[in-house]
């Protein structure tokens, strides 16, 4: 959109937009800088590579699915890290660049390509609110999974991140599986004091 402004003659919207993105990283290094300070110069410079290549929150997404120990000598726990970035990011870079795609909306710009940016990312906005919400209920320390509940990891998570637009999918799916390993949690116990 920053182009599309450019060439629109805005560079207004342009600049605004490019803030956006320049205040969203500041904040993500300031952040994993004092995360990873006393972790040593190479594991701080991978890190802030990350933020400025643009991978941080899957390599964040990824080592809280797959419940990776904290690295030694980080301040907080991958889960914390990967909720403070997205934050940042949703309200230092989505929440802002959505206001300024829509004031550029109401100004007259509204080409396709506009439209479809701003689309992109209210929707971006959602689907950040939604990992970070979600992130909790479906968190390995908050939920218990026996030899044969191996599947909440593999099925559902997925399915509720693909429906995460409709939002009233997600929640009945969340609740549904949520109610279903309490059940199998509780047969389980029961199972084990009819042995004993």
């Amino acid at each position: 959109m920053v182009r599309e402004y450019a060439l629109a003659s805005q560079p207004e919207f342009a600049s605004a937009t490019l803030g956006t993105i320049a205040c969203s990283l500041f904040f993500q290094v300031v952040i994993v800088t004092s995360v990873y300070h006393k972790a040593g110069f190479l594991i701080l410079f991978r890190e802030i590579f990350y933020v400025l290549t643009f991978t941080k929150p899957g390599v964040d997404v990824h080592r809280v699915a797959s419940n990776a120990k904290q690295l030694p000598l980080a301040t907080i726990t991958p889960k914390i890290e990967l909720v403070a970035l997205r934050g940042v990011e949703l309200f230092a870079e989505v929440i802002p660049s959505t206001v300024i795609q829509a004031m550029a909306f109401a100004k007259g710009h509204n080409t396709n390509v506009a439209i479809l940016s701003l689309l992109s990312s209210i929707l971006t906005a959602a689907f950040i609110s939604a990992s970070i919400s979600i992130e909790k209920d479906i968190d390995s320390e908050n939920r218990w999974i026996g030899e044969d509940e191996e599947w909440f990891n593999e099925q559902v998570r997925v399915s509720i991140f693909e429906d995460f637009i409709e939002e009233e999918g997600a929640k009945k799916k969340l609740r549904t599986s949520i109610k279903l390993l309490r059940e199998r949690r509780e047969q389980k116990e029961e199972e084990g004091e009819q042995e004993t």
